[in-house]
């Protein structure tokens, strides 16, 4: 999971929130939208500008902020009929600003990013996911230049200018599709600034808050953090649980070859008479060894089997709290089968070959 591609590869790239809160400059319009599409842009040019600085940007909500965003219905014009908006498959919706995708660094595969001509009165535009432009491609069309139309942007239809790399914007664990606005086109906020430079996470904080502080001094950043940071948090929880299998795992596979071995070697102890007699009858020790330990580990492998049934019986239901294994796993099940075998083996090996070694008269009388 960690070594998972998220598609955004700049995780020195800070986000923090930014929602013009308060009052100030804008205060009386907090909600008009060309009043904070004038603001972010007045904001981004200056922080463009600062020294240390590579490169800024602007989203509606950033990546793995949490598992609730904006799900948008979406139609390509090759489907065929109006269906209801309800019955329609959604996609993760974001707005964005210029230069997004190269300061989080998520691929451009095709086309172009978003530019300062993408504005209210141009054509309105799009850039696609992966997974979406494979859906147009599996339908026999070029992505570029194919329309788009989204249950938020009333009946008109989006051209898509650009193809990215897919990414991880809910989850760590879950790679969707998603669909990208510019800012100028779209009447949602963007409510996170995120900026990439030569400079230290603390220092780009500093600068953003006082670049802020110029333009509008009753403005404030919150949950300021790195894109590596978002996704440390996101895989935290998953690392807890995975670290939780780990030794509830270990300690099953340690109470299993405990009990496995105390039983076979106290069946092995309690056997000394029968491995006495046979071996006053004429039975060799390698052959008599043999046939003790053959027979105990065909027990043994019965009772894997058995816990293999099991496993795939009952397995789906830890399956959720698992990445990149499946619950039936042939190289762990294998693992664990093959080292209780071992145990079994040296639990039964050992004690037999120690009792048909002895003087079959001693172990006669002493038992």
């Amino acid at each position: 999971m960690m070594s998972a591609d998220t598609g955004f590869a700049n995780r020195d790239a800070l986000s923090m929130d930014l929602q013009l809160r308060g009052a100030g400059l804008f205060a009386a319009q907090a909600f008009d939208v060309k009043a904070r599409r004038s603001f972010y842009t007045k904001l981004l040019d200056r922080l463009r500008e600062a020294p240390g600085v590579t490169s800024a940007a602007a989203i509606l909500l950033r990546p793995l902020e949490g598992t609730i965003g904006w799900d948008v219905p979406y139609k390509f014009e090759f489907e065929i009929g109006d269906k209801d908006s309800r019955v329609l498959p959604k996609v993760n919706y974001e707005v964005v600003t210029p230069d997004y995708f190269k300061t989080v660094g998520t691929a451009l595969l095709e086309g172009r990013d978003f530019d300062a001509h993408d504005s209210e009165e141009a054509e309105p535009v799009v850039i696609i996911s992966r997974m979406l432009a494979e859906r147009i491609r599996a339908a026999g069309y070029s992505p570029l230049g194919y329309r788009i139309r989204l249950g938020l942007s009333g009946p008109g239809w989006n051209k898509v200018v650009g193809v990215c790399s897919d990414a991880r914007y809910r989850s760590i664990t879950q790679k969707g599709a998603d669909i990208f606005v510019p800012y100028l086109q779209a009447s949602q906020p963007t409510n996170y600034v995120i900026i990439r430079g030569t400079q230290s996470a603390k220092d780009l904080a500093a600068l953003a808050r006082q670049t802020l502080a110029d333009i509008d001094s009753t403005q404030a950043v919150a949950g300021v953090a790195t894109i590596g940071q978002l996704i440390d948090a996101n895989a935290a929880r998953h690392r807890f649980n995975m670290i939780l299998l780990l030794w509830f795992g270990l300690c099953a596979a340690i109470l299993a070859a405990t009990g496995v071995y105390s039983v076979i070697a106290e069946t092995m102890v309690a056997r000394e008479r029968e491995i006495a007699i046979r071996t006053v009858l004429g039975a060799q020790q390698i052959r008599l060894v043999s046939d003790l330990v053959s027979r105990t580990l065909g027990f043994v492998l019965i009772g894997e089997s058995l816990g293999a049934l099991a496993v795939f019986a009952l397995g789906k239901l830890g399956s959720g709290l698992l990445y990149g294994v499946s619950v039936r796993d042939p190289l762990v099940l294998g693992s664990v089968a093959a080292f209780l075998l071992l145990i079994s083996l040296g639990a039964a090996f050992l004690p037999a070959w120690s009792a048909a070694g002895n003087d079959p008269l001693v172990s006669l009388r002493a038992s």
